[in-house]
C-alpha cells in the first residue's frame, strides 16, 4: 500500500513538472526543469563519491593476526551454520545467547552451548557453564549504523581473542540506500548499493583469521 502511495506521489509530480515546464518561457524553461530534476537527484553524486570513498579508504577485511589449527570458536551474536563443520572442518561452535529480563526486556546475563557435527550428520547442541574458546566471533550486528550525512551505512564484524579482549581481525562493509527519494521509497526504487567488488562471503573473516585444523 506504502508502495503504491508513493507511486502515485511520483507520477503527480512528474506531471506538474512537466506541466510547468511546457509553460515556461525562454531560458526560464531550462531553469524550471533544473530545479525539478534536481529536487529528487541533488545528493546522488556526493553519496556515491562519499561511498566511494569509505569503501576505498576504510572497508574490507584487514586481519592483524591470525592462528592455525583452530578446532573451534565462539559466536557471540548466538549463530551457527552447518558449513562451518561440513565444509570448513571446525570441530566445535560455541554460541551466546542473551538472557532477558522477562519484565524489561533487557539483556541481563548470557548462557552458552556447544554445537557440533554428531556422526549421523546432524547438529548437537548443548549448554555449558562458560565457553572455552579462545577466539569469538563478533557477527555483522551494526548493520544500518549510518555514519554519513549522505546516508552511508556501516556493518562490520571482527575476531577477537576472548583471553585478552584484543581484536585480531575486522571486517567493515559500507553500503548507501541512494538518495533521499530512493531511502524513503524503498524498495520501490530499489535497495541501494555497496562496496564495488565486495565479497559477500560472511565466512571469509573467519577461515582467514582462525584456520582450522586440517583433515
Amino acid at each position: 500500500m506504502t508502495g503504491l502511495v508513493i507511486l502515485g506521489i511520483l507520477l503527480v509530480y512528474i506531471g506538474i513538472a512537466v506541466g510547468v515546464t511546457v509553460r515556461a518561457k525562454g531560458a526560464w524553461k531550462w531553469l524550471v526543469m533544473a530545479v525539478f530534476i534536481l529536487i529528487p537527484t541533488w545528493d546522488i553524486i556526493p553519496g556515491k563519491i562519499a561511498l566511494a570513498h569509505y569503501c576505498e579508504k576504510e572497508g574490507g577485511i584487514k586481519i592483524y593476526r591470525s592462528v592455525e589449527g583452530v578446532e573451534g570458536f565462539l559466536s557471540l551474536d548466538g549463530r551457527v551454520y552447518e558449513e562451518y563443520f561440513r565444509r570448513y572442518n571446525y570441530k566445535y561452535v560455541e554460541i551466546a545467547k542473551e538472557r532477558r529480563d522477562p519484565r524489561t526486556g533487557r539483556a541481563v546475563s548470557s548462557e552458552y552451548a556447544r554445537v557440533t557435527l554428531e556422526a549421523d550428520g546432524k547438529l548437537k547442541e548443548v549448554k555449558i557453564d562458560r565457553p572455552v574458546s579462545a577466539f569469538g566471533f563478533k557477527d555483522y550486528r551494526h548493520y544500518d549504523t549510518e555514519i554519513s550525512r549522505w546516508g552511508i551505512t556501516l556493518f562490520s564484524a571482527s575476531i577477537v581473542d576472548m583471553r585478552t579482549n584484543e581484536t585480531i581481525a575486522t571486517d567493515r562493509r559500507f553500503g548507501w540506500y541512494g538518495g533521499w527519494l530512493r531511502q524513503y521509497s524503498r524498495p520501490l526504487l530499489g535497495a541501494g548499493r555497496g562496496c564495488e567488488g565486495a565479497d559477500d562471503s560472511y565466512a571469509n573473516i573467519i577461515l582467514q583469521t582462525l584456520k582450522p585444523v586440517k583433515s
